[in-house]
């Protein structure tokens, strides 16, 4: 899937998964990454998967391969107790459907599904054990105010080719402008915020830091063009390295965005937020789309070059939206710590020659553990990163 559009998953919206019938299990196997991408980034949001292209399903064995590949599904999402499974959307053989655009076979049932479905949204957020409804609630008149002013502001920034976000100073600007407005304390100006992010007319952070949460984003495909600048940025030395791009570089991707020096620290936590590039070091990022989806060399060698092996192995049942990103990502910054990690043994006439030899130590950081023996050093010798996977070769062994 492409990287971008994560960012714009927000919660309390009915996400409709299109896949290609056609294709068969291969285009199941594809829906993995999406259904697991929308429920880490809008946690319990409806789902419904839409199978196209049924007019090229052979009519006389159709129902069964329908059936198939409807079990396909379900298993991904379903435990086999029939319990909804870890990390995915709750998807059932009601929210199925498939479609024939050319026949418009189907057509007619999908709309009242996703009548249906979203009916039957609710606001899991409310004070409410059960929740409330979202289809059929009252509006604050001032909201949908605030809303035209908002669709105004954004209107006349892409006239006069503006930067499409706002500050929290001109957002309540915007505000203050509009007559009537009942919007008053710092409570209800969040609830209207919250209204205009699930409508779609804002896009805003509250819950991250480092100023992000004080830009109000106005038009996604502003702010898909300027995440594209990275996303088309090609793998070369000359500009990113293994994956890795030097801070002053990234900076560079900036200019002619509209993002200024004061809101590029904002820029770079949105870039980190949604593993599109993340520091590795206080001048480099990694960005993670650029990393080969394989070795860029025979690993399986290693394993013959040494007789003792330690191994720890993680069964999970699904591996989490933006894993490997921050595992490669975070091994790096150690990595770097630990290369900053050196053990001076006493000087004498049997360590002199050892004296300035770095050992790097797994211990972890801080001053502290710098000054302890670590139980466990090696010194290191080549680092190979890959999609994901990540490989560390010593003096006698490796770490995979």
């Amino acid at each position: 899937m492409s990287t971008v559009n994560q960012c714009f998953f927000t919660d309390k919206a009915l996400y409709v998964v299109i896949w290609n019938l056609a294709l068969g299990e291969e285009a199941v196997a594809s829906l993995q990454s999406w259904l697991l991408n929308i429920e880490a980034r809008a946690p319990n949001s409806a789902v419904v998967v839409v199978g196209t292209h049924l007019d090229l399903i052979d009519t006389k064995f159709r129902t069964e391969r329908v059936a198939t590949l409807r079990a396909y599904i379900l298993a991904l999402c379903r435990s086999p107790s029939g319990a909804r499974a870890s990390g995915y959307p709750d998807i059932t053989w009601k929210h199925l459907h498939e479609v024939s655009c050319k026949t418009q076979e189907g057509l007619d049932g999908l709309k009242r599904l996703i009548f249906q479905v979203a009916c039957y949204m609710k606001d899991n957020s409310s004070s409410s054990a059960s929740g409330h409804k979202l289809v059929g609630r009252l509006i604050p008149k001032s909201y949908l105010t605030l809303q035209q002013a908002v669709l105004d502001e954004r209107g006349r920034r892409d006239s006069e080719d503006e930067v499409q976000y706002l500050t929290d100073t001109q957002l309540d600007l915007v505000i203050e402008q509009n007559p009537g407005s009942d919007i008053r304390d710092y409570e209800d100006l969040q609830t209207a915020i919250s209204f205009l992010i699930e409508t779609g007319t804002l896009l805003h952070f509250p819950d991250t830091s480092h100023g992000l949460c004080t830009l109000y984003f106005l038009c996604p495909v502003w702010l898909s063009e300027c995440l594209e600048r990275i996303i088309h940025l090609k793998s070369s030395r000359s500009v990113a390295w293994n994956g890795v791009i030097r801070a002053e570089d990234l900076r560079m991707l900036l200019v002619g965005t509209g993002f200024t020096q004061q809101t590029e620290e904002q820029y770079f936590q949105f870039l980190a937020k949604f593993e599109i590039a993340l520091p590795v070091a206080s001048d480099s990022y990694l960005l993670p789309h650029l990393l080969p989806p394989k070795p860029a060399m025979d690993i399986h060698g290693f394993r013959q070059e040494t007789a003792n092996t330690i191994q720890r192995l993680f069964k999970m049942s699904f591996v989490p939206a933006g894993f490997w990103e921050r595992f490669i990502a975070r091994m790096l910054i150690s990595l770097t710590e630990m290369d900053l990690q050196s053990f001076e043994p006493k000087r004498n006439a049997k360590s002199e020659r050892r004296r300035t030899t770095v050992i790097y130590s797994f211990a972890g950081s801080g001053s502290q553990q710098r000054n302890r023996c670590s139980t466990f050093r090696v010194r290191r010798r080549q680092t190979i990163y890959w999609r994901e996977g990540l490989l560390v070769t010593f003096d006698g062994g490796y770490l995979r």
